[in-house]
């Protein structure tokens, strides 16, 4: 069998100046997809933040198919802001 397949994904949601949460998690929104070289995975989610901004980071850990080894995928930082504070 060959491709990569999403096992865990990791994260730090940072909520602005009140809290920083770990969020941690079997595959991606319950889904652990197979993808081959070239191929992509489109998924929605979203987290509670206890501020109208925050930010997230953290990294997906995958497994190849054909070797059995595993490793991170970083997702860098990125933005968050609640619906009511966008203009």
């Amino acid at each position: 069998m060959s491709g990569y397949q999403h096992l865990i994904t990791g994260g730090l949601a940072m909520g602005g100046p009140v809290k920083d949460e770990n969020i941690d998690g079997e595959g991606v929104i319950g889904k652990k997809p197979v993808l081959n070289p070239g191929e992509t995975h489109v998924y929605n989610s979203g987290c509670l933040l206890l501020s109208p901004f925050g930010s997230m980071k953290g990294h997906y850990k995958m497994i190849d198919l054909a070797t059995t080894r595993k490793f991170n995928v970083t997702i860098p930082s990125f933005k968050l802001s609640a619906p009511f504070a966008l203009n």
